[in-house]
């Protein structure tokens, strides 16, 4: 039995064992097992990307960011208010998102010496019990806030306001990305972020 371990276990339990994508890092390590020589020259890749053997002159890139270097997100589709790009105050901000047939990506940096503190205080998502919660699934809050951006970020897809607390995370350096999906129940998500020592 695996079981996920520091500050947000609980969440983490709801993501292991989810089957609906493989992880971007298992295609990373197989390229560079197999074809890590194909390209001439070197390409320097952004975010946790990998030179891509078929063009060599772009990057396959970890979810949300995309070609040609993977530093830059995805642009948002549907609804999503035209916020893609937020900076964090040592003052609290509030966002939210409340839409349906929406992808929404939200790049949130502090200044370079300080962090982004996230405080997700409403979510209204539901999945049931025995589904597995993770970046692939229709309704999901995804917040990348580790070092290493290739590696899946913590991910949200229950009711947050009712039964479970706020959920309060502070990024690993001065960048944070928060990925909003939503369906057609019309999920939505209200969170407050700041920028922190």
């Amino acid at each position: 039995t695996i079981t996920a371990l520091g500050s947000f276990s609980g969440w983490h339990e709801k993501t292991i064992g989810q089957k609906s994508i493989e992880s971007f890092n298992e295609y990373k390590l197989f390229n560079y097992l197999y074809c890590n020589y194909t390209c001439p020259t070197q390409h320097t890749c952004y975010r946790g990307g990998y030179q891509d053997p078929n063009k060599c002159g772009h990057c396959k890139c970890p979810y949300p960011f995309v070609e040609p270097l993977c530093s830059n997100l995805k642009q948002n589709e549907g609804y999503c208010a035209n916020v893609q790009d937020l900076k964090a105050t040592e003052g609290e901000q509030k966002r939210g998102f409340a839409t349906q047939h929406s992808s929404c990506y939200v790049y949130i940096s502090a200044p370079q010496n300080q962090k982004v503190r996230i405080n997700i205080t409403a979510l209204n998502f539901q999945i049931p019990e025995n589904e597995r919660c993770s970046a692939g699934y229709s309704n999901v809050v995804e917040v990348i806030y580790g070092k290493e951006r290739s590696v899946m970020g913590l991910c949200l897809c229950a009711t947050i306001g009712g039964s479970y607390s706020n959920v309060s995370i502070t990024s690993y350096n001065h960048e944070l990305f928060f990925v909003f999906k939503a369906s057609m129940f019309a999920p939505s998500v209200e969170f407050y972020y700041m920028a922190v020592n």
